[in-house]
């Protein structure tokens, strides 16, 4: 996990993230590893016991021999700086993104599958890609005009408030992305595992409310 990202979208500095992280193992008893991993390769794990419970952002996901739990729903944006021609627009019609440079995470990526099959369907599938591995590249390239970004509605919050990018007026078609918690339907799940299960449930609970408000 990128502590100083997930301070900077909580609005923590790191240090406190990496303390209240400490904190949790504490409590629990178990060492947390953060690794940014495949969801394929996530979901293997389980299958081969080597994890206990996996956190995945993807489409809704079917198993017959996983239990999958969805946590929050994630929207995901187009956003540009505030001085690019598209910005002022209230509405967006799809040849507009002609001769357009769109910033995405790289192929492989679930939702940059997702990004390329919404466009096609919508007859555009000759878009001109940069590609990142990083939310903050992307994000840093399109502040500075390079192009348009695509990512996650809360990994550009605080861009957004500081006026450094705007979302653009486009709504992406059949983009349902979830956070969801996955764990083997055969596993016993001892009593610490049940407790972090419903940890996280609370958390996810409490931002699921957040935005209702």
């Amino acid at each position: 996990m990128n502590f100083t990202r997930a301070a900077e979208v909580l609005s923590y500095v790191p240090f406190n993230v990496t303390m209240q992280i400490k904190a949790l193992e504490d409590e629990l008893g178990v060492r947390l590893i953060f690794r940014s991993v495949p969801n394929q390769v996530l979901k293997q794990t389980l299958f081969e016991g080597t994890t206990d419970i996996v956190y995945i952002l993807d489409e809704p996901i079917r198993s017959s021999g996983l239990s999958v739990e969805p946590l929050l729903e994630e929207h995901f944006r187009l956003l540009a700086p505030p001085d690019h021609p598209l910005a002022k627009r209230t509405v967006l019609q799809l040849e507009d993104f002609h001769e357009e440079v769109f910033l995405t995470n790289e192929k492989g990526c679930p939702y940059r599958t997702m990004f390329d099959r919404s466009f096609e369907k919508e007859g555009i599938d000759n878009i001109t890609y940069l590609e990142f591995q990083s939310a903050e590249a992307i994000k840093q390239c399109a502040i500075s005009g390079i192009g348009i970004a695509f990512l996650p509605e809360i990994v550009a919050e605080s861009e957004v408030e500081r006026g450094e990018l705007v979302v653009l007026p486009w709504h992406i078609p059949d983009l349902q992305v979830y956070t969801q918690m996955l764990w083997h339907k055969d596993k016993w799940l001892s009593p610490m595992m049940l407790s972090f299960i419903e940890a996280t449930r609370e958390v996810f609970g409490s931002q699921n409310e957040n935005k209702t408000v």
